[in-house]
């Protein structure tokens, strides 16, 4: 861009989130994360509680092809 190099690229990656079932939702009172693995820098797959008393799973992420 403008005939600088930036030194990266752009790796589009698309996340999905899931909603656990209600009657499941009573198994998560607070953020879940993974244990950081320095092989792979995302965050990778958590659980939240949401403010509704939801639980989401996510996100699962897989690269997309560029546009």
């Amino acid at each position: 861009m403008l005939g600088v190099d930036p030194g990266f690229i752009v790796c589009p990656f698309r996340g999905e989130y899931f909603r656990l079932a209600p009657q499941h939702n009573q198994i998560v009172n607070h953020l879940i994360y993974p244990i950081p693995d320095p092989a792979m820098p995302f965050l990778g797959v958590h659980l939240t509680r949401m403010i509704d008393g939801s639980v989401d799973r996510g996100p699962e992420c897989g690269a997309r092809p560029e546009a």
